[in-house]
């Protein structure tokens, strides 16, 4: 899978998709349960584009992984887990949600870097250049939509 010789760097690689996956799996969630709580259009707008490419962004990966006979583990990190039990008691906050998406952005935003700089020809290359440079652009609105909010 990755183009250097050696097990460190491929390890690392496949350990950052499955950072790329997870964070996927997590945003989505926190995404889809508070989707419906949303009153202001434009972050509601953002945050269901951000779900539906974040959902097709995570199969291409998990099934290139597939084709290549590596099985991820995708199962939620302590961290995932500790947030969701604690936004079960959460009230839907916009504001919050916001930046919580920002900061989700931001993390896979560093993530695709690395990825793409540990494996720069590797079969999902072009594909997450396309995912980076859609996070990217979504990341933007966001920040552009929380500077908006506190002019």
């Amino acid at each position: 899978m990755a183009t250097a010789v050696g097990g460190a760097r491929t390890d690392q690689l496949l350990q950052n998709l499955q950072t790329l996956i997870r964070l996927g799996i997590e945003a989505n969630d926190v995404y889809r349960k508070q989707a419906s709580h949303i009153a202001d259009r434009e972050l509601r707008s953002i945050i269901d584009q951000i779900s539906i490419h974040r959902a097709a962004h995570v199969e291409k990966i998990q099934d290139t992984l597939a084709i290549n006979g590596i099985k991820p583990d995708v199962e939620p990190s302590m961290m995932a887990r500790i947030r969701a039990a604690i936004d079960s008691f959460r009230t839907y906050d916009e504001e919050a949600l916001l930046h919580r998406a920002i900061d989700f952005e931001t993390k896979m935003q560093r993530v695709y870097e690395t990825v793409i700089v540990l494996d720069p020809l590797g079969p999902l290359s072009e594909t997450l250049k396309e995912q980076r440079a859609y996070v990217a652009t979504m990341l933007a609105r966001l920040e552009e939509l929380d500077i908006k909010r506190h002019m």
